[in-house]
């Protein structure tokens, strides 16, 4: 009996590793429960499925019947819980009995969703799994329907206190709280209203089995009924609990001006996207532009350099975590998308770590070697100033040479570097196109950067700021010739010339 709204069979899955939500700053947006679906791999048949339930929930009926399903689920996961810690028999019988309505409660909000699904993945998954039930839930609805009477009298039985004793006996049209609360009286004590945990005594079980054997024969024939079922839905709570935090996140994002769009899934390497977001960011008030994401097997590998503080960290977060939304069959950050075959994901970021006697080289350089081996053709690496423990010559030189084995394995990267030479090497090779941050020109009121491809010229925030207010050397040079007397002028032009 397995059901799986994220169409997850019961086999070992793969995942990513639990540093990457944390390197991409997910950990500071989504649950643990969300986070660790997130990182399970899926094959691509799940992707689409997925997206299919994410384009459901468009659908205000269906979001809101998949709002009813959680809040049954919920009800469900709390009623478990109480069957497992009830300290005597009739409460064991009640929530046993509380347990079958609760599981048919689930079944019906299931069957809701099949009427907005029509014939798409959701809809066969949820009748496959109903008509492996359908003799049990049978069994429950009659069962919860037969011993109806016996709630009844249950909730019928009141206590009396008489000096020196209590009495259980039949009293109507009074709740639980009032007969509390007129016993409490009788004793002489003044009640007060608290909310507490009201549990029953095992004697005074055993006073209502007396009084009603034949109720409390009936709901023993429950116990045990609905366990099994209770079980396969209770997987379904994180699942249901996964498509509404992230469709949560995408409505925050929406707000805050992003675009969500599904991404187009391709059987070539290749992940593109206009105007991709860091979305990330929404956990900062602060203003988030987007980005165009360009890479297929000409552009496999590609070195970003540029101004500190330009957003290159931004950029690589951007892309890393939109990618792994998209091969989790999710939405993506973005006007639109394409993604690719990819099943492997893997970061270096620099680490918070007190680093061994060898120092930090050391320390990336074994943290690099365990990335290689776990990476292979359909691989994505996200670098992030790896080897910035090196001097310049040879922090450039290593970050080549394992850019070229990531190359040669038919490995996609990104690779965040203050290595400007590193980039200047490798351009022009097959499968590398370097990137670089250029000042925003279109947006006037703020210091914004755009990453764009481009031979990386080593362009700093002080050489932009040089440029903006004509310091710059081409800029001086020219307003000298221009404030120089005409003879001079053009002995300067000819001396240039020379």
């Amino acid at each position: 009996m397995n059901l799986s709204l994220l169409f997850l069979d019961s086999s070992e899955r793969r995942t990513q590793p639990k540093s990457l939500a944390h390197d991409l700053n997910l950990d500071r947006l989504l649950g643990e429960s969300t986070l660790g679906l997130l990182l399970t791999v899926c094959t691509p048949e799940e992707r689409k499925a997925r997206l299919g339930i994410f384009r459901l929930l468009g659908n205000s009926g269906f979001a809101e019947s998949f709002r009813r399903l959680d809040e049954t689920l919920t009800a469900l996961s709390q009623t478990s819980a109480a069957c497992k810690s009830a300290k005597c028999e009739f409460e064991s019988l009640i929530f046993a009995r509380n347990l079958c309505v609760s599981c048919t409660a689930a079944l019906d909000e299931l069957d809701r969703l099949c009427v907005y699904g029509l014939d798409n993945a959701l809809t066969l998954c949820i009748r496959s799994f109903a008509e492996s039930v359908s003799e049990r839930r049978e069994i429950l609805r009659e069962a919860v329907s037969s011993t109806e009477p016996d709630v009844s009298a249950f909730s019928e039985l009141s206590l009396t206190y008489l000096p020196g004793k209590l009495t259980l006996t039949k009293r109507r049209d009074e709740s639980i709280s009032d007969r509390l609360t007129e016993l409490i009286r009788s004793m002489g004590l003044s009640p007060t209203d608290r909310s507490c945990s009201m549990r029953v005594p095992p004697e005074l079980s055993d006073s209502f089995e007396r009084l009603l054997p034949e109720s409390f024969a009936r709901l023993k024939s429950l116990c045990g009924l609905a366990d099994s079922l209770a079980e396969a839905l209770l997987k379904l709570r994180r699942e249901v609990g996964f498509y509404l935090e992230l469709t949560g996140l995408a409505k925050r994002a929406k707000a805050a001006g992003m675009s969500v769009c599904p991404p187009e899934y391709s059987d070539r390497p290749v992940f593109r996207a206009k105007n991709a977001y860091d979305f990330t960011l929404l956990v900062k008030d602060t203003k988030v532009v987007p980005n165009d994401i360009d890479f297929d097997e000409s552009s496999a590998v590609s070195f970003l350099t540029g101004a500190n503080g330009g957003g290159k960290t931004t950029y690589l977060r951007c892309t890393a975590a939109n990618l792994l939304l998209a091969l989790a069959g999710c939405q993506v950050f973005a006007d639109s998308a394409e993604v690719g075959s990819f099943d492997t994901i893997r970061a270096h970021f620099p680490a918070d770590e007190s680093f061994s006697s060898e120092g930090r080289l050391f320390e990336e350089a074994r943290r690099v070697d365990s990335i290689l081996s776990a990476c292979g053709r359909g691989s994505f690496v996200f670098m992030n100033e790896t080897y910035s423990g090196a001097d310049d010559i040879k922090g450039a030189n290593l970050t080549v040479e394992t850019a070229r084995k990531l190359r040669d394995r038919g490995v996609f990267a990104l690779w965040v570097t203050h290595f400007h030479e590193a980039a200047a090497e490798t351009a022009g090779e097959p499968g590398f196109a370097p990137l670089t941050t250029v000042v925003d020109e279109s947006d006037s009121s703020n210091r914004t950067f755009r990453i764009v491809k481009k031979r990386g010229g080593g362009s700093s925030f002080a050489e932009d700021i040089l440029k903006k207010y004509s310091l710059d050397a081409k800029s001086l040079e020219r307003a000298l010739r221009e404030n120089l007397p005409s003879g001079e002028r053009s002995a300067g032009k000819d001396e240039s010339a020379l």
